[in-house]
């Protein structure tokens, strides 16, 4: 398939699009790409409906297995942007970097991590870890620990890697298996 240059809104709503989905590592829902690309003015609702839709049956992006509404880049995606990507301006690279940095920001205060320790009979103690984002529950789990230490242990490594640990656990549920990262895997 040979490339065209970028003549029409269609062609600039899809790289931009993909560029996002590269900048974001396939966090970004559907909703979240039209609210950017129409707030910016750089299409119409409709063109960007119809980029996400052609992008997907075309094989540049894919949408996620494990998260409803979220699409993902595909290895043809990324490669078909990094011969096209300065076809998008450096004015609407900034500002979509721009955007996407605020975004990360306000998503991560969004995403409330808690934990606690609590003791129902003497040398009973259950850890209490929950994460929240945007107000829902994401991941809630009441645990009995060994010790009051192992309790506090926890509650203290929960609240440094709870993304981590919600993201084994995730993998681990859905695939059946037990998926625990490398050192390799964390280095790349």
């Amino acid at each position: 398939m040979g490339f065209v240059l970028i003549s029409d809104n269609l062609m600039l709503s899809k790289l931009i699009i993909l560029y996002i989905l590269d900048k974001t590592n396939g966090s970004f829902s559907e909703r979240e790409l039209v609210d950017i690309i129409v707030d910016k003015h750089y299409t119409t609702y409709f063109n960007i409906v119809n980029a996400i839709t052609e992008l997907v049956d075309d094989g540049f992006a894919k949408r996620s297995e494990t998260t409803s509404g979220v699409l993902e880049i595909t290895e043809y995606g990324s490669e078909s942007l990094n011969i096209l990507y300065k076809d998008i301006s450096v004015s609407i690279r900034d500002e979509i970097d721009q955007c996407l940095s605020e975004k990360m920001y306000m998503a991560q205060k969004q995403l409330l991590v808690s934990a606690d320790y609590y003791s129902s009979k003497p040398n009973e103690f259950y850890a209490e870890l929950h994460s929240t984002e945007r107000g829902n529950d994401l991941f809630k789990l009441t645990i009995l620990a060994p010790s009051e230490a192992c309790a506090d242990i926890m509650c203290n490594n929960w609240k440094k890697l709870s993304s981590e640990i919600y993201d084994i656990v995730m993998s681990s549920l859905l695939s059946g298996e037990i998926t625990v990262p490398t050192n390799n895997d964390s280095e790349n």
